[in-house]
């Protein structure tokens, strides 16, 4: 009689949801320069990325979790079929499915950071911020703006550039994101110009008129 297998022992979470938030967010900002990647050159990145990304799930939610489950998964993405003996590469479908698996990885880290705002304590979910941490204001509106799963309507009387170099990366494509201002500089124009060949962003401008 054979002897039973062992089973493997469960790895239980060891990380604060405080920093697994800050942690976690990290990796999905790193995660955003695969996306205009040829699968080939990324190959070791990508190993890299899932291999420590992974082990930072482990151990923000545990072995046994969902969290983990989906992002392991995710490394499964996309559509496979076998190339018969001599037909060489299919460099089209290998690329798909890279792709495809950066979006798999995105989905499971925004899930998993959803959660983790969820287990915030309320002291940790600023809703004023003091004299010098603006740091920590744009680090939570970033991590807010990349939840976003359908629509994101920002109306900001006092648009800058600022919108586009610090929070545009973070709106997923497949997200409708509409912005609404009574000012928009050339500069800004610019950049809107630039950002809507993506499909995804409709920019519209407000007339205030005085009333003596």
């Amino acid at each position: 009689m054979s002897p039973r297998r062992a089973q493997p022992q469960e790895t239980e979470p060891d990380i604060s949801p405080e920093r697994a938030r800050s942690i976690l967010s990290a990796q999905l900002e790193k995660l955003q320069a695969f996306k205009t990647q040829n699968y080939q050159a990324a190959e070791a990145g990508e190993e890299e990325f899932y291999q420590l990304t992974q082990k930072l799930v482990m151990r923000s939610f545990g072995s046994e979790s969902s969290n983990y489950r989906n992002f392991s998964h995710a490394r499964s993405a996309g559509s496979y079929q076998r190339i018969p003996y001599g037909g060489g590469v299919n460099h089209r479908l290998n690329q798909s499915n890279f792709l495809a698996r950066i979006t798999a990885y995105e989905n499971a880290l925004k899930s998993s950071l959803a959660e983790l705002t969820l287990d915030l304590p309320e002291d940790d979910i600023k809703g004023v911020y003091q004299p010098g941490e603006e740091w920590e204001f744009y680090s939570d509106i970033k991590d807010i703006v990349g939840l976003t799963h359908t629509e994101l309507f920002v109306i900001d009387p006092y648009l800058s550039a600022e919108i586009f170099d610090t929070y545009a990366a973070s709106i997923p494509r497949i997200v409708r994101f509409r912005l609404l201002s009574n000012n928009v500089p050339p500069n800004v124009h610019t950049l809107a110009l630039k950002y809507a060949a993506g499909g995804n962003f409709e920019l519209a401008l407000v007339i205030l008129y005085m009333i003596a």
